[in-house]
């Protein structure tokens, strides 16, 4: 199964919105919509076309996300720094625990 190479981009500044890019990162994108959380991000040629190629994966309410099973079925895993190479429902559920972990750190710190 190939492994693909991605970064995260995490902000509750901005609505609990998480973004898995594709490295190395693509020069433009547009995000599709599944639904109201689930975004592909489609990779973009220089004239501004749809390719093949996925840019990447949104999801707007991260934290409290259960829809595993809505993701796309992608014959790949993706591996992030800090984390072993995973299926992408897997990856995601690993991350959102150990965001919530530390989000539950700093509460008990104040």
């Amino acid at each position: 199964m190939e492994t693909v190479t991605a970064s995260l981009l995490w902000s509750d500044a901005e609505g609990d919105i998480l973004t898995l890019f594709v490295e190395p990162l693509c020069a433009s994108w547009k995000a599709r919509s599944r639904d109201q959380e689930i975004y592909l991000l489609d990779a973009l040629d220089e004239n501004e076309e749809k390719t093949r190629q996925l840019a990447g994966i949104r999801i707007v309410g991260f934290l409290t996300c259960n829809r595993w099973g809505d993701l796309p079925k992608l014959p790949m895993r993706w591996h992030v720094a800090g984390y072993d190479p995973l299926p992408l429902a897997e990856l995601l559920r690993r991350v959102q625990q150990a965001l919530l972990e530390k989000a539950g750190r700093a509460v008990a710190a104040r």
